[in-house]
């Protein structure tokens, strides 16, 4: 089973329920009543009586059940607004609301996009506009980075799966402003778009002057609480970061933003 994808269901309930039967198919130890041992406003039985539909999931309770159900910041801020647009509760300034699902400019993918890694660069560089009105363009903005062949290649995947589209004016735009995918879950294809990331930024370094490019890393001793409590900080600025994203204008270069919390030296471990 995969992980449900909340932007692709149109009734909470259902994801809900979808989601408590991924996490125990994927967690023989995950309960109900062992997840809601901490939380103040959740109870198996109100979970069971939200799934049998003789309940309904309130503002107040969206925190702790976004907790009992591990989302994302970006899952439980959808859930959150989603609930919100259900009470009749106007959305925050800035965001467009409806009645029923909140509209975003983010779509949270599967690993599918990454079956090659330069999938994401061909798909971001179409919304600069030189390359959305001309897509020859695109092999001199990515031509360091793949060859000709390759970027054809990934043109026709995303045109073929909807991930590009094509405007009246004929020009070529993705079809969502931001894609995200949980990094959370294992997957090969995630494993190598992050090292591709990697190898792209240590490329960077040398291909770029600093005033192009920015920097910055630290070294940190961690436990496993403050680990946790880091990756949580982590997790709620990578939110603040995509909500940047998918309010961004057309550009006129293309940059990559990596946030990495490695282990360094120690026992070698693969997942």
């Amino acid at each position: 089973m995969s992980r449900p994808i909340i932007t692709n269901y149109t009734d909470l309930v259902s994801f809900v329920d979808d989601m408590l039967a991924f996490l125990k198919e994927h967690d023989p130890k995950f309960s109900v009543l062992k997840a809601s041992q901490n939380l103040r406003k959740v109870s198996p039985t109100l979970v069971s009586l939200i799934l049998k539909r003789k309940r309904r999931l309130t503002l107040d309770r969206v925190e702790e059940i976004a907790k009992l159900l591990q989302l994302t910041p970006h899952e439980r801020t959808y859930m959150r607004d989603w609930v919100s647009s259900q009470e009749g509760i106007p959305p925050k300034a800035g965001k467009q609301g409806s009645s029923q699902i909140p509209e975003t400019r983010r779509k949270i993918a599967t690993s599918h996009i990454l079956s090659d890694w330069v999938h994401v660069f061909v798909k971001d560089a179409f919304q600069l506009s030189a390359v959305s009105q001309n897509p020859e363009e695109i092999f001199a903005v990515l031509g360091s980075i793949a060859s000709r062949k390759r970027i054809e290649q990934s043109i026709k995947f995303l045109t073929k799966y909807g991930y590009l589209r094509t405007t009246e004016k004929g020009h070529i735009i993705p079809e969502t402003q931001l894609h995200s995918i949980d990094p959370k879950v294992p997957s090969a294809q995630i494993r190598k778009f992050h090292k591709a990331v990697l190898n792209n930024a240590r490329d960077a370094i040398d291909q770029h002057n600093p005033d192009k490019r920015y920097a910055n890393a630290m070294v940190v001793t961690l436990n496993e609480s403050t680990y946790k409590k880091l990756t949580e900080l982590i997790a709620e600025q990578a939110e603040q970061l995509q909500h940047f994203a998918e309010d961004l204008a057309n550009g006129d270069q293309i940059y990559q933003l990596i946030i990495n919390l490695s282990p360094t030296g120690g026992r070698r471990e693969t997942k």
